[in-house]
């Protein structure tokens, strides 16, 4: 069965359909967390996504790594999260596939049960997991592919050979496993470079954009112009893929010549070593992190900047270029994923 599954945001004002299934089960492998008793995704803001679909229900499956109880749905941002077993990082899922394997099974089959079709997002370790229990529950699906997760970890400039060469050889497994999807089931992609690989697999395979952004957002900026200090912004999460060392190395350079200060919103693995090089190229007074930030807070800064600069090794549609762009201010970006788009 090959179901066409038509999806778009479309913001609350707008008076078109958008879905035509009732019950959609999303699953993908953002994680979210609780803190001080309040569930929020802090890496991405992917679940938002779900407010387009206006004539159905629409569940999303996401993993945690503290939550006490993963039997009731929760709400984040007005979206319902059936919470999984978290796992952290792709790395840690393979180390701990023997007996991991049981538990996702058991809970994505109970989750997929009342569904009427699936979407599953890509790149995603459990993909695999996810399409056989798909099959086993004969559950019409569609692929969603928002990355390609072979270019992420071609960036890994940290890791041992020993490890590199793993990830490259699941990164690979992974692009595999998409392939196979996509030949099988209807599939959306994100931004033209994904679909230029995977095109010739299928003719059913169509061109996604995901907006992420209502039209509330959109803001005309006050004329302005840069005053003696230029303020730089990133929004992103602090992973080696997002290129982040590549901009405060040119950061470095352009203080040669202007009085610059570069606010990095966000957190993940690659702070530490981020901070590390700040204090070689002796940049403290110039470049700030300050760490996760709520919506609200993101957008002032958003609105207080000269210049936005997202220098990822590799991306799909990147919600924060599409803030920027709501807020009025100039973008510098790499020419990756869906960003020319």
């Amino acid at each position: 069965m090959k179901p066409l599954l038509l999806f778009y945001y479309i913001d609350a004002s707008d008076k078109k359909g958008s879905c035509v299934l009732s019950t959609v089960l999303i699953v993908n492998d953002n994680h979210f967390v609780v803190e001080q008793n309040k569930a929020q995704f802090k890496q991405s803001k992917f679940h938002l996504f779900i407010k387009g679909f206006k004539k159905s229900k629409v569940l999303l499956s996401s993993p945690t790594l503290n939550i006490k109880s993963l039997h009731a749905s929760i709400k984040i941002d007005g979206v319902t999260v059936l919470p999984r077993t978290g796992y952290g990082t792709a790395m840690s899922y393979y180390k701990t596939l023997p007996m991991f394997t049981f538990k996702y099974f058991s809970q994505l089959k109970e989750h997929s049960k009342h569904a009427d079709v699936i979407l599953l997002v890509a790149p995603a370790c459990t993909l695999p997991i996810s399409y056989i229990i798909c099959r086993l529950l004969n559950k019409p699906l569609v692929l969603y592919v928002v990355g390609d997760v072979v270019e992420v970890v071609k960036q890994d400039r940290i890791s041992s050979t020993v490890t590199r060469g793993l990830k490259k050889i699941i990164a690979k497994l992974e692009w595999s496993v998409t392939k196979y999807i996509v030949k099988r089931h209807s599939a959306f992609v994100l931004g033209s470079s994904i679909f230029n690989k995977l095109s010739l697999l299928s003719d059913d395979i169509n061109y996604a954009m995901t907006s992420l952004v209502s039209d509330a957002a959109i803001v005309k900026p006050d004329d302005k112009c840069v005053n003696n200090t230029v303020n730089i912004l990133t929004v992103s999460r602090l992973s080696v893929e997002k290129g982040i060392d590549v901009a405060i190395s040119a950061i470095a350079e352009l203080m040669k010549d202007y009085e610059i200060v570069y606010t990095i919103v966000g957190e993940g693995p690659e702070e530490g070593s981020l901070r590390s090089l700040v204090s070689r190229l002796d940049l403290k007074s110039h470049v700030k992190f300050t760490g996760y930030l709520d919506q609200d807070a993101v957008r002032q800064i958003y609105l207080s900047s000269d210049i936005f600069v997202l220098p990822s090794l590799s991306e799909g549609i990147p919600k924060v270029i599409l803030d920027a762009m709501a807020a009025g201010v100039p973008i510098i970006s790499t020419n990756v994923g869906g960003v020319p788009d």
